[in-house]
């Protein structure tokens, strides 16, 4: 393997890593949201 091939692997590796972290605050927010709607709805049947 030479040092271009290493490069373009390098990249692509740091853009799935910059994805899976999008993805994660994506996920935390969407957590983030359906645990205040299960409040809401807790509170509302109460």
């Amino acid at each position: 393997m030479n040092h271009q091939e290493i490069e373009k692997i390098n990249k692509i590796f740091l853009m799935l890593e910059r994805e899976l972290d999008e993805t994660k605050k994506a996920l935390d927010n969407i957590n983030k949201s359906i645990d205040k709607y299960d409040k809401y709805q807790y509170t509302k049947i109460v």
